[in-house]
């Protein structure tokens, strides 16, 4: 719960925006800045969640939850969003309730934390059929929830497309190296100018190691003034920085990345490899494979009239099923649908 993280700050939105539904609803946070905002009907709970400090976790999680459910009069339907560890932790006290318990996951990362937790959830929700690595009756794709509101542009396709940009995560499983090394190719094939913005920090000690090394090795790039690379920046300056640039490219190969879907409704031309994006808004003409070099090249070459229209369409597909009203209309429709929770607990 915090509007100004680089990575979670869109959950502080989805949940005013499901305080919309609700009579009350109760957060129980792993964190929260003191300056968020949200709906005068909605409470928070925070566990004060340190990564690696796995016992005093749990117990300041299981006595934050159980304060809240004691404080609540009657909590109807628990929805859990990227929290598969604590949506375990809370599975024995919902069941024992009754209470149904659905889980949003979107991350094609396979763990025995995510198969527990098939287990004892009554439904997962994800973006797409291949965003989640479990299937059957109980996940069901509805799709990202953006607001398109806030990401809405009337810009118009520039002529050049030279200054490319990402807007992510700086950590290995993105293929940022990937994305750069692809970028460099193009640019000597196609002898054109081009640029590459990344905005990001790396999520964890790790990353910022594995980081600290991929920048040694473009310093070359970076010092030929081509390659810029920027920390990571506060939601509310996306959209500025994504009208700002002609094409935003992206490298990941796993789940459906909201990233993708913010710079689909900003209007800029999506460069991806990522097959969850381009199963629903396709590739650009006839492109000999999927990768970022080929991907570009062909974006090169459209004529403006025909970009602009395919722009437009894709802004339609990203507006129509994925955007936040869209979203959370489709959470609400299952989280009050109580008649197919019964058989769980019968």
């Amino acid at each position: 719960m915090d509007e100004e993280h680089p990575v979670l700050s869109h959950q502080v939105g989805i949940v005013n925006a499901l305080g919309t539904k609700f009579e009350k609803v109760v957060v129980v946070t792993g964190s929260c800045n003191p300056r968020t905002s949200v709906g005068s009907n909605i409470q928070i709970f925070n566990s004060r969640w340190i990564e690696g400090q796995n016992s005093r976790n749990v117990w300041r999680f299981y006595r934050q939850f159980l304060i809240a459910v004691r404080t609540s009069n009657q909590i109807g339907v628990v929805f859990s969003h990227m929290s598969v560890v604590q949506s375990i932790l809370a599975a024995p006290i919902l069941l024992r309730k009754r209470i149904p318990h659905i889980l949003w996951y979107a991350h094609t990362a396979q763990s025995l934390p995510l198969r527990i937790a098939h287990i004892l959830v009554q439904r997962i929700l994800t973006s797409t059929p291949g965003s989640c690595p479990i299937s059957g009756s109980k996940v069901k794709a509805i799709g990202q929830g953006i607001d398109s509101d806030f990401f809405q542009s009337s810009r118009h396709v520039t002529s050049s497309l030279l200054r490319a940009v990402h807007i992510g995560r700086a950590d290995r499983s993105k293929q940022i190296d990937l994305m750069v090394e692809q970028i460099k190719e193009l640019r000597d094939a196609s002898n054109l100018d081009i640029s590459l913005d990344l905005f990001g920090s790396p999520s964890n000690q790790v990353e910022l190691h594995w980081f600290n090394q991929f920048k040694m090795k473009i310093l070359p790039y970076t010092t030929q003034g081509w390659l810029r690379i920027h920390p990571s920046i506060i939601r509310k300056d996306v959209p500025r920085i994504l009208t700002s640039m002609d094409v935003f490219v992206h490298a990941f190969h796993g789940s459906l990345d909201k990233t993708l879907i913010e710079a689909t409704l900003s209007k800029i031309p999506v460069v991806t490899s990522n097959q969850e994006f381009l199963k629903i808004f396709g590739s650009w003409g006839v492109a000999s494979d999927n990768s970022i070099v080929s991907q570009y090249s062909v974006l090169l070459t459209l004529p403006t009239e025909e970009l602009q229209d395919e722009i437009e369409r894709r802004y339609q597909i990203a507006v129509q099923s994925h955007s936040l009203a869209f979203w959370i209309d489709s959470i609400y429709s299952e989280l009050v649908d109580f008649p197919r929770f019964q058989r769980y607990f019968r």
